[in-house]
Order: structure tokens, then C-alpha cells, then sequence
């Protein structure tokens, strides 16, 4: 964490723990000591808290599949995978650095400030301006300037099954039942925690099929994580408005059932379109957060719907070339709120913000390729309309800080690109 005294004593002053009457640290022994003549100002040094950690890994794999064809239109598919995972992690959280402010306390305090101010009852000694705001959880403070290790290993199978029945060589339909696997690890902003791996498993049938020009695939999956890992946000006292929260990984429980749906039509053999769409419902299950709230049954934040259309076409021009020009247009559903979205910042309506809201995207391309595909180039825009969405809001300082940070999404941006193969 990078920042300086003047916003530290925003924090101070906001938690309301400095025993001063302005309310600040720095700022009021700035003014104390100018009082008594010696010209020097605590505001705005550089304040530097810092975590280093260090990782290594071994990761070992087998894994294999066996194709049964049971008849001439029906395969039977089995895959087996293996993995371990190694992990070996330290922590070192050291003392705040802020080398021009200790060279100014130092300085004060050869003369013979501090004893000063505790003969007139005034409460500020150097200790009392030597603190850390940001790692102050109790792993933090009793490890200060402590390399911490911890290593531990997971392991995984992951078996796989799929079912295909070909009725022609234009049409399929298809079951699968697999489980994914992702390894457990460390909280790097927190000594001490492991959190186990993550599983998946997912089941979908779907149907493939063409005709002629047109194309299309259809499924419907229903998937479910043990352990999904994520970094959350959280407020360690609840009770106390004007705490400071701090990100820890955290693992949950989840499940959803979807519909996916994608197309493509050969209009000619210049112009071509596509459209893709995606209904889902994800939902937690069997999840407390660390805050304690229950979203057991509530949504995720996935939204329910998105999709997009696609359009190209390619222009010859003989001897010169190729001209491509292509557009596609994205929708994404409103954000699901759930009870514990305020404290993330990624999902809510207030007076002033629609956080989550629905989403629609428009970029184009125009390229151009040489006969034998040695050159190309091609001028883009993306966005193009301009529409820009609060993605969340930065919760992190809205206590000790009174202030609060907004993630946009991206403006209207626009480009060319020149590319050669050789």
C-alpha cells in the first residue's frame, strides 16, 4: 500500500482514535511543533506498507480417454485424470517505511519535542505516530517482520464421460459427465490460511446439427462447485461502521443450470451470420460468508441473460486482395443482486447509481489481406456508441476514508493494426 501522512490521518480521523482535538496525528504535531518554533511538517510523507510473498510450485498429471464405438453411430467415452499439486508459500509483513518521516521524528525527538509535550499532559509520543493501518489483522501484528512457510499438496481424479449418437453426418446429439478440479492454495493478504481445491462437476446434453448453410448447437448443463475460490471483501466487525475491511480468498458452494445456444448461416459464400445466447441461473448453496450472512438459495451475481450477433463479409478484389468487414453487437443481462452485494460494490441501485445494470456492446473491423496473406491490416472500433456502465464500486475506503471508487467499463476506443508473416 502506497500512500502519504495526509491521507493516513484522513483514516485516523475518520475512526476517530487519535487523542488530538482536530481529530489527526500529523497534522496537529505539525502544528505543535511550529508552535514551538521549529519549522517542520509531518504532512504528506510517503507512507509504504508492504506484503511479500513467494510461491513455488510442482504440479504432476496422467490422464487418459477410451473410445468404445458401440455401433456405427454410437461412441462411448471414457477419460480418467490424475493431478497433484504442490505448493510451498511464505508471508513476510514488515514494520511500516517512511524513511522522511522517521528522519523528522528522529529529529524532534533529539530535541527533546516528545518530552516536551508529555510534561504539558499531551499525549503524542513517536510511538504513538509508528503504526500500521493497513495489515493490523492479529496474524499480521504478531508476525511483523516474521518470514512465515507453509507447504502443503493436493490431489484429484477426475473422471469424464461422454455419450455421442450420430443420426447422419449433419446431426448429432450428445451427454457428457465430467468433473473439473482446480488445486487449493494460500491467502497472500492473510498468515496463516489454506483453502482446499475447488471442484466441479458438470452434466449437459445438447444436440448438433446442420443444414446445408445453416449451422446451430443447442445444450442445457447444470453444473455444481465445492469450494469455488474468490476474493471477497470483507468487514471484520460488522457492528462498527468505520472499521477497515480487508480482501481474504474465500471458498463457497454453488450451482447453476443453464441454456446455451449458438448459430451460424452462410447467407453466401461472402456474407456470413452468427448469434450466440446463454440463459442461466446461478445460485449459492449451502454458503455463509465470513461476514456471517446466509445467501444459501440466493443468486450469485451471474446474470440471467447475454448474447450477441455477428455479421461479416468478405469482399474480393482479385489481384489485390481481400476485404473484410464485420460488426457484432453484445448484450449482458442486469447483475443478480444478493444480500452481501453492498459490502462487494458489484451489484445494487441508489440515487445516484445503477451498479449492474444491463450492458450492450457495438464494435466493428474493416481488413484488408493480400493475395498471398503476407500483409495485412485492419482499422477497428470498439464500442463504438459509447456506452459506459459502472461495473462496482470500490467499498474499500468508504469507512475509514469517506470516499468511494468506481469501476467503469470500457469507453469508445478505436485502433489499426499492420501485421506480416514471414
Amino acid at each position: 500500500m502506497n500512500t502519504n501522512t495526509e491521507a493516513v490521518d484522513n483514516i485516523v480521523r475518520n475512526l476517530g482514535i487519535a487523542p488530538t482535538p482536530d481529530g489527526s496525528l500529523f497534522g496537529f504535531t505539525s502544528v505543535l511543533a511550529q508552535m514551538a518554533g521549529i519549522p517542520i511538517s509531518l504532512v504528506g510523507d510517503r507512507w509504504n506498507e508492504r506484503f511479500t510473498n513467494t510461491l513455488s510450485t510442482t504440479a504432476y498429471a496422467a490422464f487418459g480417454d477410451v473410445i468404445w464405438r458401440a455401433t456405427d453411430k454410437l461412441n462411448l467415452t471414457f477419460g480418467l485424470r490424475y493431478t497433484r499439486d504442490e505448493k510451498d508459500f511464505t508471508w513476510l509483513n514488515t514494520q511500516r517505511s517512511a524513511p522522511e518521516l522517521e528522519a523528522k521524528l528522529a529529529l524532534l525527538e533529539s530535541l527533546g519535542f516528545f518530552d516536551a509535550l508529555a510534561q504539558m499532559g499531551i499525549p503524542i509520543t513517536r510511538e504513538t505516530l509508528t503504526f500500521d493501518m493497513a495489515f493490523i489483522d492479529p496474524p499480521a501484528m504478531v508476525n511483523k517482520g516474521v518470514l512465515v512457510r507453509d507447504k502443503r499438496s493436493w490431489s484429484d481424479f477426475s473422471p469424464r464421460f461422454v455419450v455421442d449418437y450420430h443420426f447422419n453426418d449433419k446431426a448429432m446429439v450428445f451427454g457428457s459427465l465430467a468433473k473439473g478440479y482446480k488445486a487449493g492454495g494460500f491467502n497472500a493478504l492473510q498468515i496463516g490460511p489454506a483453502f482446499e481445491n475447488e471442484d466441479v462437476w458438470n452434466a449437459e446434453v445438447g444436440i448438433k446439427q446442420s443444414f446445408g448453410r445453416f449451422s446451430y448447437n443447442a445444450s442445457l448443463f447444470h453444473y455444481r462447485y465445492d469450494n469455488r475460490q474468490s476474493i471477497r471483501l470483507i468487514d471484520p466487525d460488522p457492528n462498527n461502521p468505520v472499521d477497515i475491511p480487508r480482501f481474504v480468498f474465500d471458498t463457497g458452494d454453488l450451482e447453476a443450470t443453464g441454456i446455451d445456444f449458438d448459430m451460424r448461416w452462410k447467407v453466401t459464400d461472402a456474407f456470413t451470420l452468427d448469434a450466440q445466447a446463454e440463459w442461466i441461473d446461478s445460485k449459492y448453496k449451502d454458503y455463509v460468508t465470513p461476514e456471517g450472512v446466509d445467501l444459501d438459495g440466493e443468486p450469485t451475481g451471474e446474470p440471467r441473460f447475454t448474447a450477441s450477433v455477428g455479421a461479416a463479409y468478405k469482399m474480393s478484389l482479385g489481384d489485390s486482395g481481400d476485404l473484410r468487414f464485420s460488426a457484432r453487437h453484445a448484450y449482458r443481462g442486469r447483475t443478480r443482486c444478493n444480500a452481501g452485494s453492498d459490502l462487494q460494490g458489484d451489484c445494487g441501485v441508489n440515487a445516484l447509481l445503477d451498479i449492474g445494470e444491463p450492458r450492450e456492446r457495438t464494435d466493428v473491423r474493416v481488413g484488408w489481406t493480400s493475395p498471398q496473406g503476407t500483409w495485412s491490416w485492419a482499422v477497428y472500433g470498439n464500442n463504438i456508441f459509447d456506452n459506459q456502465y459502472v461495473k462496482g464500486l470500490n467499498t474499500y475506503g468508504r469507512g475509514p476514508l469517506g470516499v468511494v471508487g468506481a469501476t467503469i467499463s470500457e469507453p469508445r476506443t478505436y485502433g489499426m493494426e499492420v501485421a506480416v508473416k514471414f
